[in-house]
């Protein structure tokens, strides 16, 4: 089984350093050859491949050195983001839904990110983990880290935080007991699951003073003049309030998922109209019953569900 381990780390001035200028060539990278895409299809080419691209990186880095200050497998990542934006971009066509060409990445983006590959490159130990051209970082190791490791993700957030999410696999899950429980669940429209059983969760509770402050936040960045260093600071306080704000109601839904999949073998979903928090839980849901050998059920708002006695046994 594959599982995703999400970690803050806290890198020196020259691992930030280090991060950003992989963020500038994973986007340059990105950016040329899907120009490069664009101009083959205006010009009757056709499409062209990842494998072409990959073998004309090798020449893009020697045109500008300044490329092999990367780590190599992250400017290969990058031309597989591209070849997977594609492959989005056309799936979504065939089935008719309204969608957008692949765009440019946008340098003025605060935001960022790269993926490297080669497990052995990656070494994850209490306090710190140690990635490709940034040797060992500091990071905040909530969870041991099992199974075999694929890859690692950097992000920085509009924030400025930074993040790593390491991807494993041959994960193997603890045996989990069965409680011989079912429940049906409701999602209204603020996020609040109820159950069949009379409990109720509420993945907004205790959201009201992040958002206080976020509207105080708002005005004192309105207030600032453009281009300034004090409209600079309110915006990173604006930022980072609002990835507060993101991350408790994540944490919310992650706790409520948890408790459901935990305390129930057989979980029966109700949908009522095309509701957000609604597809969020269903997919929490989805894993994490996968995970304990339990069972989801997905159902509209119309139709019943039956639960067998020996389904539960």
């Amino acid at each position: 089984m594959e599982k995703s381990y999400r970690f803050r780390i806290y890198p020196d001035e020259a691992q930030r350093e280090q991060i950003e200028k992989t963020f500038e060539c994973c986007r340059y990278v990105y950016n040329h050859f899907l120009a490069e895409r664009i101009e083959a299809y205006k010009n009757g080419g056709g499409q062209v491949t990842r494998y072409e691209q990959s073998g004309r990186l090798t020449g893009l880095k020697r045109e500008h050195e300044w490329l092999s200050e990367a780590d190599a497998r992250a400017l290969q990542s990058a031309l597989c983001d591209l070849e997977r934006a594609y492959k989005d971009y056309y799936g979504r066509l065939k089935k008719g839904a309204k969608t957008g060409y692949p765009k440019y990445k946008s340098k003025r983006d605060r935001r960022g990110s790269y993926r490297t590959v080669g497990g052995g490159k990656i070494e994850v130990q209490p306090g710190k983990i140690k990635l490709m051209k940034l040797g060992y970082v500091e990071c905040v190791t909530t969870r041991e880290v099992t199974g075999r490791i694929l890859s690692a993700t950097v992000t920085k957030t509009a924030a400025g935080g930074y993040y790593v999410s390491v991807c494993c696999e041959e994960v193997e899950e603890p045996p989990y007991v069965k409680t011989g429980a079912a429940a049906g669940i409701e999602i209204g429209e603020n996020g609040t699951l109820c159950t069949s059983e009379g409990g109720r969760y509420e993945s907004q509770k205790g959201l009201e003073k992040t958002e206080r402050r976020i509207k105080r936040a708002q005005k004192m960045l309105t207030r600032k003049p453009k281009g300034s260093k004090n409209r600079e600071k309110a915006r990173s306080r604006y930022a980072r309030l609002h990835e507060r704000l993101a991350n408790q109601r994540k944490d919310a839904l992650q706790k409520m998922t948890t408790a459901i999949a935990e305390n129930h073998d057989i979980v029966a979903m109700r949908r009522h109209g095309d509701q957000m928090p609604w597809h969020e839980i269903a997919r929490q849901l989805e894993y994490k019953c996968r995970w304990r050998g339990k069972t989801l059920l997905k159902t509209d708002g119309t139709a019943k569900i039956n639960i067998a006695e020996s389904d539960l046994r």
